[in-house]
């Protein structure tokens, strides 16, 4: 159960000559609980409901610890000889649902050591002013292509083999990620780092990228999904 939230149990109620146990209210039940080594009394809201055999069925409600451990229930009677069962509940107080869980892991976390092909590094080839989106699938060790569509505000950055400030290229538009792992990099024939094709006679360069998203939104937890070689051709005289 999640701290602070309603809880719902389901008890019987019979009467000790083994009839229903009918018309009671919510103080003809008192709900006992150890949480974390220590006693209380839960506050319950009792709705009653059919009869099942020989028993009447009873919802209790009442509101979780905020206190989160391991928890147990015990539902006795307030007064008289009823009997009540089950009587008695386990539980986990914990702060996360399993929904909520399942929203974490549900974008994977990669790293620069997974991040690519499974030997790491991938190496990609840009034709200037033969405009064509840069696109690459993300893979893990085994090969197989990750979900890296949960990451938001991709990061393509470019570098010289000197991997200065100065000579650093950066975009954070134009740039898709998909549930099957590819990335499309739409990069603009005004990119800075086509500058390294100069002077006129330089027909390629290797210069190196990273690819980098923020895991589920979180600034904080900003991951790189691919690294490697960027191999720029020119193919114009001039």
């Amino acid at each position: 159960m999640i701290v602070s939230t309603t809880q719902h149990i389901t008890v019987y109620r019979q009467t000790i000559d083994g009839r229903p146990g009918t018309g009671k209210v919510s103080a003809d039940f008192t709900v006992l609980c150890l949480l974390a080594g220590a006693t209380s009394v839960l506050s319950v809201t009792a709705t009653e409901r059919g009869t099942i055999g020989t028993a009447r069925a009873y919802d209790l409600a009442f509101t979780a610890p905020a206190t989160v451990g391991d928890i147990a229930i015990r539902v006795v009677p307030t007064s008289g000889t009823d009997t009540i069962f089950p009587d008695l509940f386990a539980d986990v107080v914990t702060n996360y649902s399993i929904d909520s869980l399942a929203a974490l892991v549900a974008t994977p976390i990669v790293s620069v050591i997974n991040a690519g092909t499974p030997t790491s590094d991938i190496s990609l080839r840009l034709v200037k002013d033969d405009y064509a989106p840069l696109t690459f699938t993300v893979r893990d060790q085994s090969g197989a292509a990750i979900d890296i569509s949960g990451y938001t505000s991709p990061t393509f950055a470019v570098l010289d083999r000197a991997q200065t400030v100065v000579s650093r290229y950066v975009q954070t538009t134009g740039i898709t990620l998909s549930a099957l792992g590819l990335a499309t990099i739409e990069v603009p024939e005004a990119a800075s780092f086509y500058g390294f094709l100069t002077p006129v006679g330089t027909d390629s360069v290797t210069l190196y990228f990273t690819l980098k998203g923020n895991q589920a939104g979180d600034a904080a937890k900003t991951r790189t999904l691919a690294r490697g070689t960027l191999t720029v051709l020119r193919t114009e005289t001039a």
